[in-house]
């Protein structure tokens, strides 16, 4: 019976710390004007554009009212490299976001 117990109350407390743990799946769609662009988070590479991106707000993001994306490079040959810095607004938009960047040839 003890041993019951103690898995009951391994069982709830588990449940208990779950159900504060706050997460929030959030996803956007990358495109790149031209298309099939690389997209970096530092040294990774995340794939081509278009793509879907998936992120997840905590608690404090939620609070502060936004989350802010790691920043991503976009790159193509014959192309300049696009800087990407986003802040996705919890407040008014939902789950899905979408950006569209525009590159510029090389010069």
């Amino acid at each position: 019976m003890k041993t019951a117990v103690s898995a009951f109350s391994a069982a709830l407390i588990f449940l208990v710390g779950c159900s504060s743990t706050y997460q929030r799946a959030c996803r956007v769609r990358l495109e790149s004007d031209p298309s099939q662009a690389e997209i970096w988070k530092g040294r990774f590479f995340e794939g081509r554009t278009p793509r879907v991106l998936h992120y997840t707000a905590t608690a404090e993001d939620d609070e502060r009212g936004y989350l802010r994306i790691p920043p991503l490079t976009i790159r193509k040959e014959g192309y300049q490299p696009y800087l990407v810095e986003m802040e996705l607004d919890l407040k008014e938009s939902g789950d899905f976001w979408e950006a569209m960047v525009v590159l510029e040839p090389e010069e």
